[in-house]
């Protein structure tokens, strides 16, 4: 994971192929964390740009996790790995597969489970996932569904002001703005807008409470410093 992130690609591919080696060799073998070493293998193929080797992983982390079946958690993780799977097709421009891909997603997202994805930001992501793809192929009615969906879940589950939730407005507005929806592209980013300003103006009354009490704790500290070399002195 740390050659991963600090983006030496191939060191991280050898550990992970040795981890792999190693779990699958284990008497306790854990089928769930062989899914996981796949997944990330596959990750840093794609980070690599090695589209095909990045889908050969995902689909065999995919097939292990189908085999739990009706389990929530794996439910969740096999979305996770069918959006992984949806934008190796994208980037290799097989729009119809990533299409069916993201959908097969949303589809067991929305199916719920143990943990109920359907109303989980988990769904939302998911949604603005299929949401960008329908608007870079152009399909933007489709998107905005998806998107005012996403925007639902959202504002029921985070705060109001959450910068996630004006980030999807500004999706929303694009749609408007690529149908030539002037009036509906305004209304959403000057709706995205004030949400942001509001979000600025309790920051900056955030910090001027700090510095105010850093001040008052300094002040505090001064007296006392003060108080006692004064009693110091008298002695």
């Amino acid at each position: 994971k740390i050659y991963f992130l600090k983006g030496e690609y191939d060191g991280a591919i050898l550990n992970y192929q040795e981890a792999l080696k190693l779990r699958k060799k284990a008497e306790d073998e854990n089928a769930s964390d062989i899914a996981t070493n796949l997944t990330d293998l596959g990750d840093v193929c794609f980070a690599k740009k090695e589209h095909g080797d990045a889908l050969d992983y995902y689909k065999q982390s995919l097939q292990i996790l189908r085999s739990f079946d009706g389990e929530g958690h794996s439910n969740r993780r096999a979305c996770e790995v069918l959006l992984k799977i949806g934008n190796v097709h994208h980037a290799l421009d097989d729009n119809d597969l990533a299409k069916k891909t993201y959908e097969e997603a949303l589809l067991i997202s929305r199916q719920g489970g143990a943990r109920k994805l359907s109303k989980s930001i988990e769904n939302a992501v998911m949604l603005e996932t299929l949401g960008n793809f329908y608007l870079k192929v152009k399909s933007y009615d489709d998107a905005r569904v998806l998107f005012e969906e996403a925007l639902d879940i959202r504002s029921d589950k985070l705060d109001g002001n959450d910068p996630t939730i004006s980030g999807v407005v500004v999706l929303i507005g694009r749609c408007y703005y690529k149908k030539r929806d002037a009036n509906g592209a305004m209304e959403m980013f000057t709706k995205a807008l004030e949400m942001r300003k509001v979000k600025m103006r309790e920051a900056h009354v955030a910090f001027q409470d700090y510095v105010q009490s850093e001040r008052e704790s300094m002040t505090e500290e001064t007296e006392k410093s003060s108080i006692g070399y004064d009693k110091a002195r008298q002695r």
